[in-house]
């Protein structure tokens, strides 16, 4: 901007923003109604929980506004019931993590598990095309567990050995 009277430029810069956020860092982006068997035998049947991946912590709402994390070692398995994916704790890339079970087969399985990787919006410019949100982008990772071995895998690899 100049301004005729006093002869001096000023400089109006713009910084743009991010429009919201897409996704969440959890599994769902609100609790869900699922299943958890306890190693002790106990099972808590329809009861609000959800995952937040990056500590592999298992949320569970006990009761409106009470929210528990139960210790990983202490869960058998979660069932979400809205879809039925069972998820149990599994020793995978060298930490206790919630793994999604895929596919159970009577000497094999196949695991997958989730990270939620937050990503800045591509804002800025006149002529930006990219999303002008930030989001939560879900990466997953394969693995095949077989004769007690645990081998990380591409989803091809797991789709040719499952046909074999």
């Amino acid at each position: 901007m100049i301004d005729t009277k006093d002869n001096f430029a000023t400089y109006v810069g713009v910084n743009p923003k991010s429009e919201g956020i897409i996704g969440s860092p959890f599994l769902f982006e609100e609790m869900k109604n699922a299943t958890v068997v306890m190693q002790t035998g106990k099972i808590h049947e329809n009861i609000l929980a959800n995952i937040y991946f990056e500590k592999s912590e298992l949320l569970v709402q006990l009761r409106p506004n009470y929210t528990v994390v139960p210790e990983l070692s202490e869960i058998e398995s979660i069932t979400f019931l809205d879809n039925n994916m069972v998820f149990k704790p599994a020793f995978l890339d060298g930490k206790w993590e919630y793994a999604y079970q895929l596919i159970q087969l009577p000497q094999k399985q196949v695991l997958a598990t989730f990270e939620k990787r937050f990503q800045k919006a591509d804002v800025g410019g006149a002529y930006n095309y990219g999303s002008k949100f930030d989001q939560f982008k879900e990466i997953l990772s394969y693995f095949i567990v077989q004769d007690g071995e645990i081998k990380k895998a591409q989803i091809q690899v797991i789709i040719a050995t499952l046909i074999v």
